[in-house]
């Protein structure tokens, strides 16, 4: 988790620049890696993607920014929602099962 004041740091107008080359960092880095999982799932049978890194690139963007309170006032119902929706486009990219992730996600809130 990130320091809340760090955050509120990046999410200044005058900070845009920074908070914009932050997020594009975090694609840059994060998408191999995913890419290196989703290319063993579809090794293993279990994931089916053609254009891998372009969906990784698509998913991590759509999660940082939709996600990010500084750019969306959000309260818990709508970050569930986007949460949902978000897990259900991962599904549909990696052509699983609908809810094959939801229930992993499930699991992880009733903690």
């Amino acid at each position: 988790m990130v320091d809340s004041n760090v955050l509120n740091c990046l999410h200044k107008g005058e900070n845009a620049l920074l908070h914009q080359k932050i997020l594009s960092r975090v694609i840059e880095n994060m998408t191999p890696v995913l890419v290196n999982i989703i290319k063993e799932g579809i090794q293993k049978g279990i994931f089916s993607c053609r254009y891998t890194e372009q969906y990784m690139q698509i998913f991590l963007a759509a999660s940082l920014t939709l996600t990010d309170e500084g750019i969306f006032e959000s309260d818990a119902d709508f970050q569930l929602k986007i949460m949902t929706a978000l897990i259900s486009v991962l599904e549909m990219m990696l052509c699983v099962p609908e809810n094959s992730f939801m229930q992993m996600f499930n699991k992880l809130q009733n903690r």
